[in-house]
């Protein structure tokens, strides 16, 4: 019979238990149903199971580090969800100045906004360009570590190389011809 004890067990840092129950990940948390006798796997079971044979008790894995592009991509995100919480803030400023017939505050908030979207794409475009930097980065120390010579655009792509030494860009045209 295919039981759960045949499978290892993981443990969550809360004291709940992980393991397999008719071939899926099963959560077992040390609380409610799971403790007073009214779901098919009792935490007290694989409790005492767990402490009766350790070597089949592993502790749930770490989730991994996240890249330097995922970070960059998350912190553009916080930038985005930050702008769009202000808009919406801006937004019901305005409809509230516009139900009040108060034209001079409606236009210092549309200034206001005007400005903060100004900012806000400016700070997109420093985040992206960091994230095509750090790309650009990491691809010349893997050609550099191969032993390939690769060369880089300035605006962070790699050029082609059309032989006789010529380069050129395939995103912005920029080339490079020897002397």
């Amino acid at each position: 019979m295919n039981t759960w004890q045949q499978y290892p067990i993981q443990t969550r840092e809360d004291g709940s238990y992980i393991v397999m129950h008719n071939g899926h990940p099963y959560h077992v948390p040390n609380e409610g149903g799971w403790l007073d006798g009214t779901e098919d796997l009792q935490w007290a079971d694989i409790h005492a199971w767990a402490k009766t044979h350790p070597k089949q008790v592993e502790a749930e894995p770490l989730p991994p580090e996240p890249s330097a592009e995922e970070k960059a991509r998350a912190a553009v995100e916080a930038v985005q969800t930050e702008y769009m919480e202000v808009i919406r803030q801006l937004n019901s400023a305005y409809i509230a100045a516009e139900r009040d017939n108060m034209v001079d505050t409606m236009a210092a908030i549309q200034a206001d906004s005007h400005a903060l979207r100004t900012e806000m794409n400016a700070s997109i475009q420093a985040a992206e360009a960091r994230a095509l930097g750090l790309k650009a980065r990491r691809a010349a120390l893997t050609g550099n570590i191969a032993g390939i010579r690769k060369r880089w655009c300035s605006c962070g792509r790699e050029m082609k190389d059309l032989g006789g030494g010529k380069l050129r860009c395939p995103a912005c045209g920029y080339s490079i011809y020897p002397d």
